[in-house]
């Protein structure tokens, strides 16, 4: 795996903890429907629906759970690979990057330079890293 794949671990870890999340909404919305167009029903009427709602929900806290570990420990993994970097410049912009996030015309506009000096310090970083 390059550099470049390995730090870009964590953005994949966290697009896994907005999908998840995503899922876990919808499986409650289900849950929610199904239980009021149970209300005022006999219990005996449809208890595997409900059953099969909360297990839905349950699974998908299960692994949200699991991919927000997963994406603490690749947000963990990333910021120490940033942190090989040569110089203090490479390593604050490769950590805006790669841990925050930030694309790189949002890094250019909050360090007040251009996009192209930021991808030029971020190319040289990960050069830097992989050296």
């Amino acid at each position: 795996m390059t550099t470049k794949e390995k730090l870009l671990q964590y953005s994949a870890a966290m697009e896994d903890v907005r999908r998840l999340r995503w899922r876990l909404m919808e499986a409650r919305a289900r849950a929610e429907q199904t239980a009021a167009s149970l209300e005022g029903m006999p219990t005996a009427h449809n208890p595997q629906r409900m059953q099969a709602n909360v297990e839905a929900v349950t699974e998908a806290e299960r692994m949200l759970q699991h991919a927000i570990f997963t994406a603490y420990q690749r947000k963990k993994e990333v910021a120490a690979l940033c942190d090989m970097a040569a110089t203090p410049r490479q390593r604050q912009l490769l950590r805006l990057r790669y841990v925050g996030r930030l694309t790189t015309s949002m890094i250019a506009k909050r360090e007040e330079i251009s996009e192209r000096v930021v991808k030029l310090i971020l190319s040289a970083g990960i050069k830097s890293i992989e050296a």
